[in-house]
């Protein structure tokens, strides 16, 4: 739970003030196909809508789960944060992207 807050707070709040972009996913409408939903989803991942409406690199959703990641660092213990465990919550945070 902590893990999670602190990414959405990184993500959400901090970080996409300071790269003016929009932390909203915007679907598309139900005029769209199948697969081209499925790939827009996706790439939401890589690709956020700044303040302008202009698409751009989401930096702030990317960098921001790296940096809830680092934080969740300082109150783990040493055992856990080891490699395999940081790949783990990596995909973790990947799966749980919305």
């Amino acid at each position: 739970m902590g893990d999670f807050t602190s990414q959405n707070l990184y993500t959400d709040v901090a970080l996409a003030y300071l790269f003016h972009q929009d932390p909203r996913y915007f679907r598309e409408g139900p005029q769209s196909r199948f697969l081209p939903r499925v790939a827009y989803s996706l790439s939401r991942m890589a690709v956020a809508r700044q303040d302008s409406g202009r698409p751009a690199f989401n930096a702030s959703g990317v960098f921001g789960m790296l940096l809830g990641i680092a934080t969740s660092n300082l109150y783990y213990p040493s055992a856990s944060r080891t490699g395999t465990v940081m790949a783990t919550r990596v995909g973790t945070s990947l799966i749980g992207w919305r």
